[in-house]
């Protein structure tokens, strides 16, 4: 068996990225990506079985070093459960806030694109699906008085995950926005919901209101940029 160059697979995904957050997944072809990427099909299909497996490594790619991170949380020794919720909150905040990501500037913007509906939906249930098991272990041990069973931790945390992702519709209205007054207008409707949902997460776990902050400062001044075009 032939074996695969890391570097030249990766040639591919970052090509295969660019190509699918301009054009979008859907009108993207296999032929797009060899020839971007400057390859032969041969190549291709010696590293990628089809182009939703190179859609599937791209999300795995994206999320990896959530991943890591959030793992790590259990390994530091906290001084409560509260502060290993906060430390989830900082690691969220600060590995996906997608208006005013340093690392993907081009992801910000066009992961809200109609066309890329379907990579924004998996990206965001690849995001659960790491964040779920972590804050289950959090809220077992108890935020307040009253520790959870692991079924009651688990079903708590992903109505925590539904919650905070629940401004998603209102960050792509915003994408779109096409005067400086709509801007701001569904700049206010952002803000707005993201203030409403850390409450609402805040009393489902038992913590003050305001504890739970989903959107950093920084990323909130940035949200205009979202809807510039």
């Amino acid at each position: 068996m032939t074996k695969q160059d890391p570097n030249r697979a990766n040639q591919i995904l970052s090509h295969a990225q660019i190509l699918f957050f301009q054009g979008g997944y859907e009108d993207t072809s296999i032929a797009d990506i060899v020839k971007s990427a400057g390859v032969t099909k041969g190549a291709f299909y010696h590293h990628f079985s089809s182009k939703a497996d190179i859609l599937e490594q791209l999300l795995d790619r994206l999320v990896a070093h959530l991943g890591a991170r959030l793992n790590d949380i259990d390994l530091q020794q906290v001084s409560s459960p509260v502060d290993s919720y906060l430390t989830f909150l900082h690691v969220m905040r600060s590995e996906f806030e997608f208006p005013s990501q340093q690392a993907n500037p081009e992801l910000g913007r066009a992961i809200y694109l109609d066309e890329n509906d379907s990579i924004r939906n998996k990206l965001c249930q690849k995001i659960v699906d790491l964040a779920v098991p972590v804050l289950s272990g959090i809220l077992e041990k108890g935020l307040t008085n009253t520790k959870l069973s692991p079924d009651e931790a688990k079903a708590a945390s992903e109505l925590v995950m539904q919650i905070s992702l629940a401004h998603q519709p209102a960050l792509k209205r915003l994408r779109y926005a096409s005067t400086p007054a709509e801007t701001l207008d569904r700049v206010q409707e952002v803000e707005h919901l993201i203030k409403q949902q850390g409450i609402a997460i805040d009393r489902l776990i038992g913590l003050p209101d305001g504890t739970t902050e989903l959107r950093s400062q920084k990323a909130m001044s940035k949200l205009p940029n979202l809807g510039k075009t």
